[in-house]
């Protein structure tokens, strides 16, 4: 009797055993498989890289990438967004979220400043990546540097904003891990919260170049271990691998770089940037992104098309404002000017490189039907190199509400 008890004793724990070994795999399995189910739910991976130094963000970017046609986009959240969050219960600076509520609170923001409902989207942030200043430096290195080019030569020296003197030349240099922290950390008083941002951008931009020349490399099976553990993420290392395979094709020079447009204001001391349009404009610029990004037909993944935007009315700061919108869809607006009179009825967009798919795309933003193709000699690339004119010329009417053709 005794015997058979200690028989079934030692069946069930053998039972048990291979049920946890079982859930093991299973809960590894579905984790692996987080990724494919993205894309076959035919949507863009969507990625959250931060790099923060002392649980302050230096950068927060949202990957987008979709794979089957190779589009993407950075979308940047400047750290300076004023909003008032249920987790502070005050106005503040986005990034306060992270330093005091942490990651997950963080990304909920962030959903919600573009526009996604975390709970019912399909189009949600499922991956995040944390870097720390350290972690950032051992990865440039593993990467044999990063590629960056710095306009003027850096020469700051300690003071209160700066621990140490940093020196950097100009051009374009390779930077070490020790040489990148140094990059990311100076500050220079005449230097605008906008600028430190597309340093900070440009970056990221490097870290995902370096990627895709050392792939091979950093997806080894003896490396990517040493790769994965410095980061912080969501992601099993198992995910990880799989992700990273498909990231580390992007080619980061025809990623459609995205930001946050508005004003900027002081609030207690502090200057914070307002989206236009209560954050309306981001929100319409990331459906859109997403849209185009895994669409068949979009122009996601093309050149940047240089506009230009005239005042055909008497209403001030209207071409300005406009441009504003045309930037935060990533295209490279001249500054604005008037248009030859004043009195304009309707609001034109005229195609000077007769690509009827791209003009609509442009006139779609403002709710434009009338676009006019203009007579061309050459091809599109030529008019283009020689700046012999812009793409599109927009010249806003009476018949523009500052948002949209009425």
């Amino acid at each position: 009797m005794k015997l058979k008890l200690e028989t079934g004793f030692y069946f069930l724990i053998i039972i048990l055993v291979v049920l946890i070994a079982l859930s093991i795999v299973l809960f590894f399995s579905l984790q692996t498989d987080e990724v494919a189910a993205v894309l076959e739910s035919n949507q863009p991976l969507n990625i959250l890289f931060i790099l923060e130094d002392d649980k302050q963000p230096l950068f927060t970017d949202i990957v987008l990438y979709y794979p089957p046609n190779e589009r993407g986009a950075l979308f940047d959240i400047p750290s300076n967004v004023g909003l008032i969050s249920p987790y502070l219960d005050r106005m503040d600076r986005i990034d306060a979220v992270y330093k005091e509520k942490g990651l997950n609170a963080y990304r909920e923001e962030i959903e919600k400043l573009v526009g996604i409902n975390s709970k019912k989207d399909d189009n949600h942030i499922p991956f995040t990546i944390e870097m720390n200043l350290k972690q950032f430096s051992a990865l440039t290195d593993l990467l044999g540097g990063l590629k960056m080019f710095i306009l003027s030569p850096v020469d700051v020296p300690a003071d209160e904003n700066n621990k140490e003197r940093y020196l950097l030349p100009s051009g374009t240099v390779l930077l070490d891990g020790a040489k990148i922290v140094e990059f990311v950390s100076y500050r220079i008083p005449e230097e605008t919260e906008e600028a430190v941002q597309n340093r900070m951008q440009n970056i990221l931009v490097a870290f995902l170049y370096a990627l895709r020349e050392k792939r091979d490399f950093i997806l080894h099976k003896d490396v990517f271990p040493l790769f994965y553990k410095n980061m912080t993420t969501n992601m099993s290392k198992e995910t990880a691998a799989t992700l990273f395979s498909y990231i580390s094709r992007i080619d980061s020079e025809k990623l459609v770089p995205l930001t946050v447009a508005g004003k900027s204001q002081m609030v207690d001391g502090k200057t914070l940037l307002f989206p236009d349009e209560d954050g309306g404009i981001i929100r319409e610029v990331f459906r859109t992104t997403l849209s185009q990004i895994v669409s068949t037909d979009g122009v996601a993944g093309e050149r940047t098309y240089v506009l230009e935007v005239k005042n055909g009315t008497n209403i001030n700061g209207l071409a300005r404002n406009t441009s504003n919108i045309f930037k935060s869809f990533a295209y490279d607006v001249l500054a604005p000017t008037d248009a030859d009179r004043k009195d304009y009825q309707e609001t034109i967009v005229i195609d000077h490189i007769g690509n009827p798919r791209v003009a609509k795309s442009v006139a779609d933003i403002i709710n434009c039907s009338n676009i006019i193709t203009e007579e061309i000699s050459g091809d599109e690339s030529t008019l283009y190199e020689d700046n012999a004119l812009v793409d599109f010329t927009i010249i806003l009417g009476a018949d523009f509400d500052g948002r949209y053709v009425r």
